[in-house]
């Protein structure tokens, strides 16, 4: 009789544990998939930005663009967006924008040294410090700039 007892309890509190623990698992699913929207958004609007400012003008702020793509990546990283087929159409024009950004950074960079131009050379190392590169100028900057301390 207690056996039986037992057996309706142990029914009666199984299946109420099994429908919280499948609804659960549905909100920890849709949450990730809110979160995933949420990311996806945030590109595409900075995506949106990004081909605004490069296309409003021939001169483009190189900062200003490359604050963006430090964004778009930064959100990258967060969690991976490959796979998400209207992410995956920008990365090709993202790439060439980058490239297209470091390259004038570089130029930047080598006509503020040649005109000893204080806020370009600020400007082109702010640019490459937001695309994470490093060129063969800076390096050289800075070992003139360490050698003008020094001596």
């Amino acid at each position: 009789m207690a056996q039986a007892a037992l057996g309706r309890v142990r029914a009666e509190m199984a299946e109420p544990y099994k429908a919280i623990a499948s609804r659960t698992r549905q909100l920890a699913a849709l949450s990730s998939t809110v979160d995933l929207l949420r990311r996806v958004l945030r590109a595409l609007k900075l995506v949106a930005k990004l081909r605004e400012h490069m296309g409003s003008s021939i001169n483009a702020d190189l900062a200003k663009a490359a604050k963006l793509l430090a964004d778009i990546r930064l959100l990258q990283a967060e969690g991976d967006l490959s796979g998400v087929a209207v992410v995956d159409a920008e990365a090709a024009w993202l790439e060439g924008v980058g490239r297209d950004v470091r390259a004038g950074a570089e130029v930047m960079l080598r006509q503020g040294m040649a005109a000893l131009s204080q806020a370009e050379v600020g400007s082109a190392l702010q640019v490459s410090r937001r695309m994470q590169t490093r060129s063969v100028y800076e390096m050289k900057l800075r070992v003139f700039v360490r050698w003008t301390l020094c001596c």
